[in-house]
């Protein structure tokens, strides 16, 4: 019996995330394209589209700065195909719980486009400013 589609994407954003909770980023990076492209929200001081690996380093880098990927729980994941949903506990640095979506799309074997949503970006930084916040919630 052969494995589906949206069975496959489900374990390969579960093996991403277990790698990111236990700093394993060998197999962290074996599970990304190496050409793909993570969105962050961009009111955050690391906010932005990144593509390619090495620009995903940096962006974990500057990540680790303001949330603890020790701390991801998942919550739930739902694959449909292709296309993975995840919703995530993490504990920021400040101390606050902060509540994320995560939209990848999964093509050959790798993740190779994910888009963060954050419940409350100024959980995250407190110096995100009102109007900022509420332009990078609208934009959810």
């Amino acid at each position: 019996m052969t494995t589906s589609t949206t069975e496959q994407s489900r374990q390969i954003l579960q093996t991403m995330y277990a790698a990111a909770i236990s700093g394993d980023m060998v197999t962290f990076n074996a599970m990304v394209d190496d050409d793909a492209q993570f969105h962050e929200p961009g009111c955050l001081p690391y906010g932005g589209s990144y593509r390619g690996k090495k620009t995903l380093i940096d962006l974990f880098m500057q990540v680790g700065n303001y949330l603890n990927f020790s701390t991801i729980k998942i919550d739930y994941m739902l694959a449909d195909g292709a296309n993975v949903i995840t919703a995530i506990q993490i504990k920021a640095t400040n101390g606050n719980d902060v509540r994320v979506l995560e939209e990848a799309l999964v093509r050959d074997g790798k993740v190779v486009d994910l888009r963060v949503f954050l419940s409350d970006p100024a959980l995250v930084d407190t110096e995100v400013s009102e109007v900022d916040r509420e332009q990078c919630i609208q934009k959810i």
